[in-house]
């Protein structure tokens, strides 16, 4: 399922990981300490296998 756009999932998406539950597949894990402005860029390539 694609909560973000309420459809079911088709060949159209991307499957990125497979787990029991979020927290064994969850694509962004950590801590910030300090202070200040934090920035964080993500880039994604795809391409056919």
């Amino acid at each position: 399922m694609d909560p973000t756009n309420n459809v079911p999932a088709s060949t159209d998406h991307i499957t990125e990981a497979w787990g029991r539950d979020y927290y064994d597949v969850c694509l962004i894990q950590g801590t910030i300490v300090g202070g200040g402005e934090h920035r964080m860029n993500v880039a994604v390539d795809v391409s056919p296998d």
